[in-house]
């Protein structure tokens, strides 16, 4: 289900469906008349988040989906090699590694592209190029500067990725850094993404990674994941409840050693591309605000924590919490 705390329905006052098939018709119409779609489709985005804004509680919202994804304007749009795997879930869990690597553009969905129709390239590069995709590319790279931070200063570093996907990150950090890192626990609930990750092991000059296939309440009951320097978590929180974020938050924070950091991220529900992400991609994120975010560390001991900095992407999409533990004194 849809959060956006920062957004008010506007019940009983507009036909949503009337608004939202009205322009997918003109959409479609254009495309059969010859109209480069690709062109218009930041105005179909603007258009999905306008819809959005305007859905009043979660039933209108999933009788707007059916809408969506029946509609002929979808005939063009899952043409898309993004926007059809999204839809489709192989991995039967929204926001797969795959498609994340989509994202980042990465060779491994090359095969998958060029099997694609002229129009679903032109397409998915629109959409490459849209807010939120470019957000999580750097996203990663965040990731990856943290990573070589860590390295640098700290020989023998352990580091825990929490639903870590195919740990792409991995490959923007020099190696002479890579190895540097003592141990690199990758986390996640798919075994595919883990074989993956785990792959870059044999590679020179990056670490042996550990996979662990496991859920979040498995992690959380874990007792030997401990002492790490750096313990990160890209996409997760994305889809946790409140109270689960915390208890998470909490969770981490325990397992790093005095002086450790963690990172986590979540989606701002500024993102202009929302409405097309729930309404075509069967995408459904938990979007925070600020203080939504840092209520993260709620559970926490102040006294434990020795800084706390909040920040984003530079145009606003991800919010990231840092928080470093308190050295031994």
């Amino acid at each position: 289900m849809i959060i956006m705390p920062t957004q008010t329905a506007l019940k009983n006052s507009v036909d949503v469906h009337t608004l939202l098939t009205d322009k997918l018709d003109q959409f479609t119409h254009a495309a059969r008349r010859g109209g480069a779609i690709a062109r218009i489709m930041p105005e179909l985005i603007e258009h999905a988040r306008y819809v959005l804004s305007h859905i009043a509680d979660q039933a209108e919202l999933t009788a707007l989906q059916d809408t969506a994804r029946s509609h002929p304007v979808s005939e063009y749009l899952y043409q898309c090699p993004f926007t059809a795997h999204s839809a489709r879930q192989p991995r039967g869990y929204p926001g797969d590694a795959e498609l994340i690597d989509y994202l980042y553009c990465h060779t491994a969905r090359t095969p998958d592209i060029a099997r694609s129709t002229a129009v679903g390239r032109r397409i998915l590069l629109a959409n490459l190029d849209r807010p939120a995709s470019i957000a999580v590319r750097t996203r990663r790279h965040i990731i990856a500067d943290l990573i070589s931070h860590i390295a640098a200063q700290t020989p023998s570093a352990r580091i825990l990725s929490v639903a870590c996907g195919h740990a792409r990150e991995l490959e923007l950090i020099d190696h002479a850094l890579l190895e540097r890192i003592a141990a690199f626990v990758a986390f996640d609930q798919d075994a595919k993404s883990l074989e993956v990750a785990a792959g870059y092991c044999t590679k020179p000059g990056i670490p042996r990674i550990a996979p662990q296939c496991g859920t979040i309440m498995d992690l959380l009951k874990d007792i030997h994941l401990q002492d790490f320097e750096l313990i990160y978590s890209a996409g997760l929180y994305d889809y946790l409840s409140d109270r689960l974020c915390q208890r998470l938050t909490h969770n981490l924070f325990e397992r790093l050693k005095p002086g450790g950091t963690l990172l986590v991220a979540n989606f701002l529900p500024e993102t202009p591309d929302i409405g097309y992400m729930e309404l075509f991609m069967h995408w459904s994120l938990r979007y925070r605000t600020q203080p939504q975010i840092r209520d993260f560390i709620a559970t926490i001991d102040p006294n434990s924590i020795a800084s706390v900095e909040y920040f984003t992407d530079v145009h606003q999409n991800i919010g990231f919490l840092q928080i470093v533990k308190n050295a031994l004194p």
